[in-house]
């Protein structure tokens, strides 16, 4: 993340970390918690702003580096009981997450291997979620 000032306002420039693509955000005037798009890929990001040291009170408020929050690939439909099929393709090396149809926690999913049935458990209630990825290149041929 770099900073940039133009005559009216200074900007940021952000690398998303799902798709890699750069993008300029301006620097908001008040400290506080932000949530953009990426321009490119859609990917939610979320950005906290903590104040001026000199302003500070609390020294655990300090800047956060962004988060890339991932987008949710697609809604389970039930197998059986704890046991759940997305049917939407993931892209091989994007993450995505889950929601746990059984207890509402975020899965992280991050697929390796396209063409192969994948699975991710819920760390909370060992929920199982089966998934496939393609290849990024075999989407763009489409």
């Amino acid at each position: 993340m770099d900073k940039t000032h133009n005559k009216t306002h200074t900007q940021l420039r952000l690398s998303c970390a799902t798709c890699q693509g750069q993008f300029r955000v301006s620097l908001p005037s008040k400290h506080g918690s932000y949530a953009l798009e990426c321009p490119h890929c859609k990917a939610r990001i979320k950005l906290k702003f903590a104040p001026p040291a000199s302003e500070r009170k609390d020294p655990k408020n300090v800047f956060v580096s962004p988060r890339v929050v991932e987008p949710v690939l697609g809604q389970p439909d039930r197998v059986r009981e704890k046991l759940y099929v997305i049917k939407q393709r993931a892209v091989v090396y994007r993450p995505y997450r889950a929601i746990c149809p059984d207890c509402g926690s975020d899965i992280t999913l991050l697929p390796k291997t396209a063409g192969k049935v994948l699975a991710a458990k819920c760390n909370d209630c060992s929920t199982m979620i089966l998934y496939k990825a393609v290849d990024p290149a075999a989407i763009e041929r489409q």
